[in-house]
């Protein structure tokens, strides 16, 4: 493990035991899979991917959605990205990516039903 992530340790160990199927196969809900292409933490390109299957064999709505030059944090990144590039503060969650996110959740949302209307007297 990286150094700068070292307070990070028991965190990394409990999410590398998550199963991403099983989560997958214990909701119904629809999935929206974003991917930053400078992601050094799992394959921008098979990762997604492999999602996406596992969507399809659990008949799960999905949506891949690629980002160009963002990073695992969703943050713009010019160079390569490396776990000393996370603690940069004057980096920040990429405003297309959370205008994307916004819209396909409020997609999601199905409106709320009409109240019923009181009978007449």
């Amino acid at each position: 493990m990286p150094p700068e992530l070292a307070a990070q340790a028991l965190w990394v160990r409990e999410i590398l035991q998550v199963s991403p199927e099983a989560l997958i196969a214990g909701s119904e809900s629809p999935l929206w899979i974003a991917q930053g292409n400078k992601d050094f933490e799992v394959d921008p390109n098979r990762d997604p991917q492999e999602l996406m299957k596992l969507a399809k064999r659990r008949k799960r709505k999905a949506e891949l959605k690629p980002f160009a030059d963002l990073d695992h944090l969703f943050k713009p990144e010019p160079e390569n990205s490396n776990p000393s590039r996370y603690l940069d503060a004057a980096r920040t969650v990429d405003h297309a990516f959370l205008s994307q996110l916004t819209t396909w959740l409020q997609g999601q949302v199905k409106p709320a039903a009409a109240p019923a209307k009181p009978r007449g007297k």
